[in-house]
Protein backbone atom coordinates (compact mmCIF):
# COMPACT_ATOMS: atom_id res chain seq x y z
CA UNK A 1 0.00 0.00 0.00
CA UNK A 2 1.29 3.43 -0.95
CA UNK A 3 -0.58 6.73 -0.53
CA UNK A 4 -3.66 4.77 0.54
CA UNK A 5 -3.64 2.92 -2.75
CA UNK A 6 -3.22 -0.80 -3.21
CA UNK A 7 -1.56 -2.34 -6.23
CA UNK A 8 -2.04 -5.98 -7.11
CA UNK A 9 0.72 -7.59 -9.14
CA UNK A 10 0.27 -10.96 -10.78
CA UNK A 11 2.79 -13.55 -9.66
CA UNK A 12 1.63 -16.15 -12.15
CA UNK A 13 0.74 -18.48 -9.26
CA UNK A 14 -2.84 -19.48 -8.54
CA UNK A 15 -3.94 -21.30 -5.40
CA UNK A 16 -7.24 -22.02 -3.68
CA UNK A 17 -8.15 -20.21 -0.45
CA UNK A 18 -7.42 -23.33 1.61
CA UNK A 19 -3.91 -23.49 0.17
CA UNK A 20 -2.88 -20.05 1.47
CA UNK A 21 -1.92 -18.71 4.91
CA UNK A 22 -0.63 -15.17 5.33
CA UNK A 23 2.14 -16.31 7.66
CA UNK A 24 3.33 -19.36 5.71
CA UNK A 25 2.14 -18.43 2.21
CA UNK A 26 1.35 -21.51 0.07
CA UNK A 27 0.45 -24.64 2.06
CA UNK A 28 -1.26 -27.99 1.47
CA UNK A 29 0.25 -28.54 -1.98
CA UNK A 30 2.92 -30.93 -3.16
CA UNK A 31 4.80 -28.02 -4.74
CA UNK A 32 4.28 -25.54 -1.89
CA UNK A 33 7.99 -25.18 -1.15
CA UNK A 34 8.80 -24.42 -4.79
CA UNK A 35 5.95 -21.91 -5.09
CA UNK A 36 6.99 -20.19 -1.86
CA UNK A 37 10.54 -19.87 -3.22
CA UNK A 38 9.20 -18.25 -6.40
CA UNK A 39 7.03 -15.86 -4.37
CA UNK A 40 9.91 -14.97 -2.04
CA UNK A 41 12.17 -14.25 -5.02
CA UNK A 42 9.55 -11.98 -6.58
CA UNK A 43 8.99 -10.18 -3.29
CA UNK A 44 12.74 -9.77 -2.82
CA UNK A 45 13.07 -8.27 -6.30
CA UNK A 46 10.39 -5.66 -5.55
CA UNK A 47 11.94 -4.83 -2.18
CA UNK A 48 15.40 -4.41 -3.74
CA UNK A 49 13.91 -2.11 -6.37
CA UNK A 50 12.27 0.06 -3.70
CA UNK A 51 15.54 0.20 -1.73
CA UNK A 52 17.43 1.21 -4.88
CA UNK A 53 14.97 4.09 -5.37
CA UNK A 54 15.52 5.20 -1.79
CA UNK A 55 19.30 5.07 -2.20
CA UNK A 56 19.04 7.24 -5.33
CA UNK A 57 16.62 9.51 -3.42
CA UNK A 58 13.96 9.02 -6.09
CA UNK A 59 10.28 8.97 -5.28
CA UNK A 60 8.31 5.74 -5.52
CA UNK A 61 5.28 5.33 -7.75
CA UNK A 62 3.30 2.34 -8.92
CA UNK A 63 3.94 3.44 -12.51
CA UNK A 64 7.71 3.17 -11.94
CA UNK A 65 7.27 -0.23 -10.33
CA UNK A 66 5.09 -1.45 -13.20
CA UNK A 67 7.65 -0.20 -15.72
CA UNK A 68 10.48 -1.92 -13.81
CA UNK A 69 8.61 -5.23 -13.70
CA UNK A 70 7.59 -5.02 -17.37
CA UNK A 71 11.09 -4.20 -18.59
CA UNK A 72 12.53 -6.94 -16.42
CA UNK A 73 10.18 -9.47 -17.99
CA UNK A 74 10.95 -8.29 -21.51
CA UNK A 75 14.69 -8.68 -20.96
CA UNK A 76 14.21 -12.15 -19.59
CA UNK A 77 11.80 -13.26 -22.35
CA UNK A 78 13.90 -12.42 -25.39
CA UNK A 79 13.34 -15.41 -27.63
CA UNK A 80 15.91 -14.33 -30.20
CA UNK A 81 18.65 -14.00 -27.56
CA UNK A 82 17.70 -17.41 -26.20
CA UNK A 83 17.72 -18.92 -29.70
CA UNK A 84 21.13 -17.46 -30.55
CA UNK A 85 22.60 -18.70 -27.25
CA UNK A 86 21.20 -22.19 -27.78
CA UNK A 87 22.57 -22.37 -31.33
CA UNK A 88 26.01 -21.43 -30.04
CA UNK A 89 25.99 -23.71 -26.98
CA UNK A 90 24.53 -26.90 -28.44
CA UNK A 91 26.75 -29.56 -29.94
CA UNK A 92 25.78 -29.46 -33.61
CA UNK A 93 27.38 -30.19 -36.92
CA UNK A 94 28.49 -26.99 -38.59
CA UNK A 95 25.98 -27.49 -41.42
CA UNK A 96 23.15 -27.81 -38.88
CA UNK A 97 24.38 -24.72 -37.03
CA UNK A 98 24.33 -22.77 -40.31
CA UNK A 99 20.75 -23.89 -41.00
CA UNK A 100 19.71 -22.83 -37.50
CA UNK A 101 21.26 -19.41 -38.13
CA UNK A 102 19.32 -19.17 -41.39
CA UNK A 103 16.08 -19.57 -39.41
CA UNK A 104 17.36 -17.17 -36.74
CA UNK A 105 18.14 -14.49 -39.36
CA UNK A 106 14.74 -15.00 -41.03
CA UNK A 107 13.03 -14.41 -37.67
CA UNK A 108 15.02 -11.20 -37.20
CA UNK A 109 14.05 -10.06 -40.70
CA UNK A 110 10.41 -10.97 -40.04
CA UNK A 111 10.50 -8.71 -36.99
CA UNK A 112 7.29 -9.86 -35.33
CA UNK A 113 8.77 -12.56 -33.12
CA UNK A 114 11.14 -11.23 -30.47
CA UNK A 115 9.84 -12.59 -27.15
CA UNK A 116 8.49 -15.96 -26.06
CA UNK A 117 5.03 -14.45 -25.71
CA UNK A 118 5.12 -13.59 -29.43
CA UNK A 119 5.28 -17.30 -30.29
CA UNK A 120 1.78 -18.12 -29.10
CA UNK A 121 -1.33 -16.21 -28.20
CA UNK A 122 -2.53 -16.87 -24.68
Amino acid sequence: MYNRTRKYISTGIKVYAGQWKDTKMVIARHDAEELNTILNNQLSTVRKYIISLQEKEESFSFEKLESFLTNKDEKRESFLDFMRDRIMVRTLRESTRKQHFVVYNKLIAFGKITTFSDLSSV
